[in-house]
C-alpha cells in the first residue's frame, strides 16, 4: 500500500468475450465486448469520468490485452488478487457472484484500500516469465511421464514413454537456452 489516493475508481470484470465495468459514484454497470472496440470504449469512458485507477482481477492471462491497452492509453491500473477481492465481497455481505456484482465489488475494493498503480513489465521481463513458466510445465510433465515409465510393463509402450521423456528433455534444454540468451542480452535482467 502507498499513500496515493484515487478519487475515481473503475472496476472491470474480465471475461473471455466481454468486460463489465463500473465506476465509483455511478450505480450503472456497463458491458462491452472484449475486443479492440470494446476496450477503446472502456478507455473512453474512463477518460470522460476522470478515472484515476482501474481495478481488475488477475485471470490467468485473460486480462493481458486490456492491461496493455490501458498502459498504452496512460490509464493507471491495479491487478488485484481474486481471493482478496472475494474476501471483501463476503465481508460486505455480497454472497452472490455475477459479473455485474464483481465489477461493483472491484470498485469497492479500490475505494477501500490504498492501491498502488502498477506498470507493465518490459517485454524481455514478460518473455522471461513466460519461458520460466513453460520450463516448470515441461519439468512437471516429464515427472508424470517418468512415473508412467516406471510402472509400465509392455516394452512397446515403455519405448513410447522414453521417447516422450526425451522430447521433454530437449524442450527443457531449449527453454533453458532461450532464458540464458535473454538474460545475457538484457542488462536489467
Amino acid at each position: 500500500m502507498n499513500s496515493q489516493q484515487h478519487s475515481t475508481i473503475a472496476g472491470v470484470d474480465v471475461a473471455k468475450a466481454k468486460l463489465d465495468f463500473a465506476t465509483s459514484g455511478n450505480a450503472q454497470v456497463r458491458q462491452v465486448a472484449y475486443d479492440s472496440q470494446g476496450i477503446d470504449e472502456l478507455i473512453k469512458v474512463c477518460k470522460q469520468r476522470h478515472v484515476t485507477l482501474v481495478v481488475l482481477e488477475a485471470t490467468g492471462g485473460l486480462e493481458r490485452p486490456l492491461v496493455r491497452a490501458l498502459a498504452a492509453a496512460g490509464v493507471a491500473f491495479h491487478i488485484a488478487n481474486p481471493r482478496q477481492v472475494r474476501d471483501l465481497a463476503r465481508a460486505m455481505g455480497t454472497l452472490a457472484k455475477t459479473d455485474t456484482i464483481d465489477a461493483r465489488v472491484l470498485v469497492a475494493y479500490g475505494e477501500k484500500f490504498d492501491l498502488r498503480a502498477q506498470v507493465l513489465p518490459e517485454e524481455n521481463s514478460r518473455k522471461l516469465t513466460a519461458l520460466s513458466f513453460r520450463h516448470q510445465q515441461l519439468a512437471d510433465l516429464r515427472v508424470v511421464e517418468s512415473n508412467r515409465l516406471g510402472t509400465c510393463e509392455a516394452q512397446e509402450v515403455r519405448t513410447m514413454h522414453q521417447q516422450t521423456i526425451d522430447l521433454f528433455d530437449q524442450q527443457i534444454q531449449r527453454v533453458a537456452q532461450l532464458m540464458d540468451e535473454l538474460i545475457q542480452a538484457d542488462q536489467t535482467l
